[in-house]
């Protein structure tokens, strides 16, 4: 029986917000199978810093000379990227090329807060039937009163779902609703959706 692949990911930005929220999201959800190694600009001397994921101590490498070689996926999570203009995000390893975050930057991570956004459906619905379509998605969360703005970015904070706080329908159209939507911006719109992400592509990746 053939063995399934180990992917190679790669962590950079171990000890930022946003990396330390990666790993630890890495450390509780199932992407399959992989070895992870964690990167920090900031190293200069092999085995000077460690980490620790899922209960075992880990090195964290410095990132000179080709440290990629042979990595499937990376997590950019450094504060200050890995060149200028660099943002974070997952990159990913295209067949036959080398793993390039300036080159191969497969997607960028938006921050998610809290906010009042306007939606346009397009067919008419009443306030019922749009829940219904929250309802459906698991990353969304309807709160428990949603007349009013119970939701907050702090009371989400840590939690992976995006919350839906008050929905109104917009009085001079039918297809348009105002909504109340609240996240938090680290563990949503970084942690969670950069492992999602990977698991997707990790998934379409032959073994």
């Amino acid at each position: 029986m053939a063995t399934k692949k180990k992917f190679k990911l790669a962590l950079i930005g171990t000890d930022s917000l946003r990396g330390r929220e990666i790993k630890n999201t890495l450390g509780q959800k199932k992407i399959g199978a992989f070895d992870l190694e964690f990167y920090d600009p900031e190293v200069k001397e092999e085995y000077s810093k460690l980490t620790e994921f899922k209960k075992e101590p880990k090195v964290i490498h410095g990132t000179s000379g080709d440290f990629l070689k042979g990595t499937d996926l990376l997590f950019l999570a450094s504060d200050g990227g890995r060149g200028p203009g660099l943002c974070p995000g997952v990159h990913f390893r295209r067949e036959g090329s080398s793993l390039d975050p300036e080159t191969n930057r497969a997607f960028g991570l938006r921050a998610l807060e809290q906010g009042c956004r306007a939606i346009e459906l397009d067919r008419d619905a009443d306030i019922t039937a749009f829940e219904a379509i929250f309802r459906k998605a698991a990353a969304f969360k309807l709160t428990a009163f949603r007349e009013s703005c119970s939701a907050s970015s702090i009371t989400v904070s840590g939690k992976d779902e995006i919350f839906v706080g008050r929905i109104k329908k917009e009085e001079s159209g039918q297809r348009t609703f105002w909504i109340w939507l609240v996240a938090d911006n680290v563990t949503r719109g970084s942690a969670v959706n950069a492992v999602e992400i990977a698991k997707k592509i990790l998934k379409a990746r032959p073994a």
